[in-house]
């Protein structure tokens, strides 16, 4: 097995141990604060891998560029817009609904991924994706939006946030990809990954620290009294993203992220067996479907 799959599969696995502490964090400080715990929590984490990692490889720090510099501005802005969207989601008790319609930034990366850095894919992936967002319909009431014949059921609130964190999950994804590249040099993708990450972080817990502070400075004192669940929320986010750096730095983004719906997966268990929001057999069968069509796109990839 390649080694970005398996960083993928574990960068999903925090991911969703994440986004299920920060659901319940939401609950206490509101959403703006609780996305911003995945920042400012995981920022130490990131600064202290980065130099471990360097001091043990003995290389030096690259030096970054403007296109770098830009990716990172975009796709850190666009990551936060994605995860504040994501947590708005949960609000309505429908974690792993909101997961799933999130989820359509598989279909929108591989449309970025191709415009802005040119990265194609192959047919086995278009039709692993179709039939994997079978499964996340499936997940998400197909059932309903047909047996009423309009796009009601998709236009909620849950699903109009989810869409759009998708997008900005999207437009992050590919922007770390190509900062990630435009570093090049002689550094190997953990190294690349790495200092990407911290860069990432550094700016979006400024930008979105000082956003906090002048517009929503009760949120930011509460955050502050959670400091004890913000750290397992930063760890968590911090092994993730590692993960999910890393695998960009070696694979497409469009390759990356539709194997990392398999979060999906692991959000659905976590809404069965932590927040007790039950597990229908048309979602179990939707799971089948959902990992038929990554098994596919790994396959054919």
């Amino acid at each position: 097995m390649e080694f970005w799959i398996v960083i993928t599969l574990a960068a999903a696995f925090f991911q969703n141990l994440r986004s299920a502490v920060q659901k319940k964090l939401s609950g206490d400080i509101g959403a703006l604060a609780s996305a911003y715990s995945r920042f400012i929590f995981a920022l130490p984490f990131a600064l202290f891998y980065l130099f471990s990692l360097y001091a043990i490889t003995d290389v030096q720090f690259p030096q970054p560029n403007s296109h770098f510099l830009l990716y990172i501005l975009a796709g850190g802005s666009a990551q936060i817009l994605g995860t504040t969207f994501l947590i708005m989601s949960f609000k309505d008790e429908q974690y792993a609904q909101g997961t799933a319609f999130s989820k359509t930034e598989v279909v929108q990366v591989a449309i970025i991924g191709f415009i802005v850095l040119g990265e194609a894919v192959g047919l086995p992936f278009v039709i692993g994706v179709l039939i994997s967002f079978a499964g996340i319909l499936g997940l998400i009431g197909l059932k309903e939006i047909v047996a009423t014949q309009s796009l009601k059921a998709v236009s909620g609130r849950v699903a109009l946030l989810g869409i759009t964190s998708g997008t900005g999950f999207a437009l992050s994804a590919v922007a770390y990809r190509g900062a990630s590249l435009a570093l090049g040099g002689p550094l190997e993708a953990p190294q690349r990954a790495a200092f990407t990450l911290a860069c990432v972080l550094g700016f979006q817990t400024l930008a979105m620290g000082l956003y906090l502070f002048v517009s929503h400075r009760s949120q930011l004192k509460q955050l502050v009294s959670q400091w004890r669940t913000g750290l397992i929320v930063g760890l968590a986010g911090m092994l993730a993203s590692t993960g999910w750096f890393t695998a960009l730095a070696m694979q497409s983004a469009a390759y990356v992220r539709a194997l990392g719906q398999v979060e999906l997966i692991f959000a659905m268990l976590t809404s069965v067996f932590l927040f007790r929001e039950g597990l229908k057999l048309t979602e179990v069968f939707s799971i089948f479907i959902l990992s038929a069509g990554i098994l596919i796109i790994l396959l054919g990839g």
